[in-house]
């Protein structure tokens, strides 16, 4: 090891214990080291995030936080992944179309519907008529929103 290299081999940072010099090196050319977090998983961290304080754990401290926000709901839907203020908002004020999760493809000449569920967008299909789009938009939320919504006492 580079003797002008301060060694942190067990000092502790956090919920970090670091092992050693992990033989990697940052963008910036400092030091990566190995540590052990105190749930047990190895992570590699820069000299300068463990001196600064801006990792201090694998990242488990992080999701130990947002537990109880998921648990309660006020964040997502423990099943489905979905916040349910996100289902009930209203349409952005740039839409075009009039209706959310409907919009004009200039490029292929027709409307497309989508409905957006765990973070994912799900493709309803290309329509020639705007109507139909709409109401492959409507069976969507039907399908996959009302539960949902019914779920948090929450109308659309």
């Amino acid at each position: 090891m580079d003797t002008r290299i301060l060694d942190l081999t067990d000092k502790r940072f956090g919920r970090l214990v670091v092992v050693g010099d992990s033989g990697d090196r940052s963008s910036n050319g400092s030091v990566c080291w190995e540590c052990i977090c105190d749930c047990g998983k190895k992570h590699i961290v820069s000299s300068k995030d463990l001196k600064s304080g801006s990792t201090q754990s694998c990242g488990c401290y992080r999701q130990e936080l947002s537990l109880p926000i998921l648990k309660a709901g006020s964040n997502a839907d423990a099943i489905g992944g979905t916040r349910p203020s996100v289902i009930s908002s209203k349409k952005r004020s740039d839409n075009k179309s009039g209706f959310k999760g409907v919009w004009f493809n200039k490029r292929k000449s027709n409307w497309q519907a989508y409905i957006t569920l765990k973070g994912e967008r799900k493709h309803l299909g290309y329509f020639a008529d705007k109507q139909d789009a709409i109401n492959a938009r409507k069976e969507a939320e039907e399908k996959y929103f009302k539960p949902i919504l019914e779920k948090y006492g929450k109308t659309q």
